[in-house]
């Protein structure tokens, strides 16, 4: 819940090493950004990534719309012992991916299935979304 922004409630997505459970409590009227997959490189790796990216995510059973963003520049701060290897400090990339982007959900509790698969990664995380916990 720490450092999100006011208009929408950021989901986390996965490595894609084993599918993952997770349980979230989300405040109400905010839409949902999820990932499906997604990469931090470069052009050229974003541009064969995509080709290959596919994915489904549904609320509740229903099918939600996936938006393609493609090589698309951008910096972030990396901590040491992050999980993708990468040196701590400003780390300027490109990323690419399939994402999501749901509108708020009712009151109440809701089941969130994300499943992708781009280049070899495969994603599978099943989130049970709390909403209206805030």
């Amino acid at each position: 819940m720490r450092d999100q922004p006011i208009e929408v409630w950021l989901l986390a997505g996965s490595l894609g090493e084993a599918p993952v459970e997770r349980q979230c409590r989300v405040p109400a009227s905010k839409p949902l950004l999820a990932p499906v997959v997604n990469l931090a490189s470069d052009v050229a790796s974003c541009e064969t990534f995509m080709k290959s990216a596919q994915g489904e995510v549904l609320l509740d059973g229903s099918t939600q719309t996936l938006t393609k963003v493609s090589a698309t520049p951008f910096t972030y701060e990396a901590r040491a012992g992050n999980p993708y290897g990468t040196s701590a400090g400003r780390i300027n990339s490109v990323g690419c991916g399939l994402y999501a982007w749901i509108p708020a959900p009712a009151s109440g509790e809701h089941e969130l299935v994300i499943r992708g698969s781009a280049n070899g990664k495969e994603v599978d995380v099943r989130y049970k979304l709390i909403v209206g916990a805030d």
